[in-house]
């Protein structure tokens, strides 16, 4: 082959619209495995992140039922794993959230998240009927509703400030709480 043949096809594989594209290759983005990836984890669903689109994506184990949450990293089969199976059902983590909301038994809990804590596990066990999240002052307050009353509970730590409790989310304002350190939040 000639080097005037050569380059001619190298360059029939770049677009040009007043810029240089680069060329068009086997390696560009892959398609996410899901079939592979259903038969890796012996999964009967598995739902894909659309929102973030940072390769998490939810299966649920066909043996248990139970949901889990996994990060693929975009080679293969290769994943991490983000939350156990062991859940009913799990929500996404939320983009920049601490926590992600998990469901055992018709109850809500939480569930810290991997890319915010390095050993991340559940750290409010699933035993709320409802919950909300308010973000004020970029940051984030957690309020759950047990026996037909809300209240703020830490999500750092867990401590639930019950001495507040409201019949209504809208009734629980974020001035009705002082915290251990005194200060009008949660």
């Amino acid at each position: 082959m000639t080097l005037k043949r050569s380059l001619f096809r190298g360059i029939t594989n770049i677009a040009f619209a007043g810029i240089f594209i680069l060329p068009a290759t086997k390696t560009a983005a892959q398609e996410f495995p899901k079939p592979q990836m259903m038969r890796k984890f012996r999964a009967d669903s598995l739902v894909w992140d659309e929102q973030k689109n940072d390769g998490s994506f939810k299966i649920r184990e066909e043996k248990s039922q139970k949901w889990g949450l996994y990060q693929w990293l975009y080679r293969g089969l290769m994943t991490r794993e983000l939350i156990a199976p062991k859940y009913d059902s799990l929500d996404f983590i939320p983009f920049s959230a601490p926590f992600s909301a998990v469901y055992q038994k018709g109850k809500v809990g939480f569930h810290q998240s991997p890319w915010v804590f390095e050993a991340a596990e559940e750290f409010i066990p699933c035993q709320y009927d409802d919950f909300a999240i308010k973000n004020v002052d970029s940051k984030t307050y957690l309020a759950v509703k047990s026996n037909g009353r809300w209240f703020w509970v830490s999500w750092e730590d867990g401590v639930e400030h019950l001495t507040s409790s409201k019949p209504t989310l809208e009734a629980l304002m974020l001035s009705n709480i002082v915290s251990s350190s005194h200060k009008n939040q949660p």
